[in-house]
C-alpha cells in the first residue's frame, strides 16, 4: 500500500488535497470544534489545504505531538496556526512547540495507508493512533469523530483488523465523505 501511494504523480495529489475541499463540509464541524490534523510526512495525504481551509474559517487547529516516553502511545495536540509554530519532534515529523496550548479536539483527521468500507484503517503499526482514539473514546466527555483522509486508490476490499484497532466514523478522499454507520 505504501508503493500504491507512492506512485500516486504529483498532479493527481495535488488535485485530490484541494478536491475534498469540496466535500470537508459533509462532516458537520462547527466553529466551536477543535479540529486535530497531522503535519504529512513522505508521501501521507498533504492536509496542508485543509489546515488552511480550518484557519480561514476560524476553526481551532491543532496538530499531534508524540511523547518524549516512547512507551506512551497515547498522543497530546496542541493549537498552531502558522508553520513557524513548528519544530521537529520524535520520528522527525514537525510537531506544535512547547509553549503552545494543549487542547483535546473533538474531531480528529487520520492518515490512512489502506482503508474499506467499514471503517477500517491501516496506518504505518506504530498504535499511535489506535491507543489515542481508544483513550479520548473512553475518556471524553465530548463528541468525538475519527475522520481517515486520503486517496481513493488506498481503498481495499478488507482491512486486517486486530483487537486494539479503533474504527473510523469516516473517510474523506477526493470522490467524498463515507460516513461510517456502526
Amino acid at each position: 500500500m505504501i508503493q500504491t501511494r507512492k506512485n500516486l504523480n504529483k498532479s493527481y495529489r495535488l488535485f485530490c488535497e484541494n478536491k475534498i475541499l469540496d466535500f470537508v463540509e459533509s462532516i458537520e464541524i462547527s466553529s466551536k470544534d477543535v479540529v486535530g490534523l497531522y503535519y504529512p510526512l513522505n508521501d501521507e495525504f498533504d492536509v496542508k489545504p485543509l489546515i488552511s481551509y480550518f484557519v480561514n474559517k476560524e476553526i481551532m487547529v491543532s496538530l499531534p505531538i508524540t511523547n518524549k516516553d516512547k512507551s506512551d502511545k497515547i498522543l497530546t495536540f496542541r493549537l498552531f496556526k502558522t508553520k513557524e509554530d513548528l519544530v521537529k519532534g520524535n520520528y522527525g515529523i514537525l510537531e506544535p512547540k512547547d509553549n503552545l496550548k494543549e487542547v483535546i479536539p473533538n474531531v480528529i483527521f487520520v492518515p490512512l495507508l489502506a482503508f474499506d468500507e467499514k471503517g477500517n484503517r491501516l496506518g504505518y503499526g506504530g498504535g499511535y493512533y489506535d491507543s489515542t482514539i481508544s483513550f479520548y473514546r473512553k475518556n471524553k466527555k465530548n463528541v468525538l469523530k475519527i475522520v481517515g483522509i486520503g486517496y481513493s486508490a488506498q481503498k481495499i476490499e478488507e482491512v486486517p483488523v486486530e483487537d486494539f484497532d479503533e474504527i473510523l466514523d469516516g473517510i474523506l478522499t477526493e470522490t467524498g465523505y463515507l460516513r461510517i454507520d456502526k
